[in-house]
């Protein structure tokens, strides 16, 4: 997993990049290749810190809905209770 000062990082590198954008262009006339090579080190490296941002929130989202089964397991369990107490409560 990427650390905070890693994520920094990478963010430095993509406005360092971006700011060279005119470089990139002159360069993108000179050679096509080359221009496509920064533009997808610029994409890759905003993607990849797109998905380091998202990975915990897709854990957290796990964690919950495990969370959530249970508590709606629980919730049957007394709920059976609760019935089974009202029907005796009602013979009395």
């Amino acid at each position: 997993m990427l650390m905070k000062s890693q994520l920094i990082t990478s963010k430095l590198t993509i406005k360092l990049l971006q700011k060279r954008l005119s470089i990139l262009k002159i360069l993108a006339k000179k050679s096509a290749c080359a221009g496509g090579l920064c533009d997808f080190i610029i994409n890759i490296t905003a993607y990849y810190n797109v998905v380091v941002s998202v990975e915990p929130k897709k854990l957290a989202v796990a964690e919950a809905k495990a969370t959530l089964e249970a508590a709606t397991i629980k919730k049957a369990e007394v709920d059976a209770l609760v019935n089974d107490l009202k029907e005796k409560l009602a013979v009395l």
